[in-house]
């Protein structure tokens, strides 16, 4: 397979494409740094995973994308910025002693992970960007955010949670002292999470895909070779952000194609549904019944440690940068 290669940085932002319709249903983006001091953002044609051009500076390195009302959100450090589909600001909104992590949309409501001085948790904010009275608390900063189906999930150390948009816990459950948590994204009634795992000789790396109702059956079960830096769920496949490269997923985790991003830094990754005015793309309907006995933290570990060493594991091999 010929993988494709963004250009550099500054061909990149001296790029002056107008945003379209494609000949797909929406549009990926992809926050990037050339070398991790400042960040852009990108949009990508989710297809064949080609960039349109179209780019804007965000200052700081972006650390949350989501979609909703229409716009763009981005965080950066202490600022959340609002864009439109050109990519251009039309609005921020700052708090200061905050650092922005992790975003989503949904309910008319834009989710804000934060990491505080002496709190952690997650904001709400109105489509005005005033801020939504009463906060999700956390024990740690929370590494991932996904809406879907009126819940928001929130990854945070070990531990996989849904809750009302309200705020209200409606479950949780912890993977282990071992298992860590990063991005999350949601689709057609399932949870990609990307996940690393402390082990002798080195950290693993993988994604999986758990059912969004218990948190406990996994649909999808990953084997990768670096962390996942961002996910994003839309036109039926999975998206994944790696170092230097995103990988588009059928929603069974069978990889579809592969955009390497040379020397550039890959971040967080978002998708704009084609006329969408909300960020819960990729809404499924689904009643599930947990069923069973659900596994203690320890035995969770165990078990996703050995997922690297079962047969129905699909290994994602590192790919090679190819010049036409």
């Amino acid at each position: 397979m010929q993988f494709k290669a963004l250009k550099a940085a500054a061909s990149l932002a001296a790029a002056v494409v107008a945003f379209g319709p494609s000949a797909h249903a929406g549009t990926l983006v992809t926050g990037y740094s050339p070398d991790g001091s400042f960040g852009s953002i990108g949009l990508i044609d989710p297809g064949d995973l080609t960039p349109t051009g179209a780019t804007a500076s965000v200052g700081d390195v972006a650390t949350g994308l989501t979609w909703g009302a229409g716009s763009l959100f981005v965080s950066t450090g202490s600022h959340i910025t609002r864009y439109n589909t050109a990519l251009d600001s039309i609005g921020a909104t700052a708090l200061g002693g905050f650092d922005y992590g992790p975003l989503a949309y949904g309910d008319d409501m834009l989710f804000a992970g934060y990491d505080g001085f002496i709190t952690n948790g997650v904001l709400r904010f109105d489509n005005a960007f005033n801020l939504i009275p009463g906060y999700i608390d956390l024990p740690v900063a929370p590494s991932g955010l996904a809406y879907g189906d009126g819940v928001l999930f929130v990854s945070y150390g070990s531990t996989l949670a849904r809750y009302g948009t309200d705020g209200t816990l409606l479950g949780a459950h912890d993977y282990g002292a071992l298992a860590s948590f990063g991005a999350l994204a949601y689709g057609g009634g399932t949870l990609y999470a990307g996940l690393t795992v402390a082990a002798i000789g080195g950290d693993l790396h993988g994604l999986i895909g758990v059912d969004a109702f218990d948190l406990t059956t996994m649909d999808v079960t990953l084997s990768l070779d670096d962390p996942v830096t961002g996910l994003a769920f839309g036109d039926g496949a999975l998206f994944a952000g790696f170092a230097h490269e995103i990988v588009k997923y059928d929603p069974s985790g069978a990889t579809l194609d592969n955009l390497a991003l040379g020397g550039l830094t890959g971040g967080p990754l978002a998708f704009i549904p084609s006329g969408a005015g909300g960020g819960d793309c990729g809404r499924g309907t689904r009643v599930c019944d947990p069923g069973g006995a659900v596994p203690e933290p320890a035995t969770w570990a165990m078990m996703i440690l050995g997922f690297g060493l079962t047969g129905a594991v699909v290994r994602r091999r590192r790919p090679v940068l190819r010049t036409a």
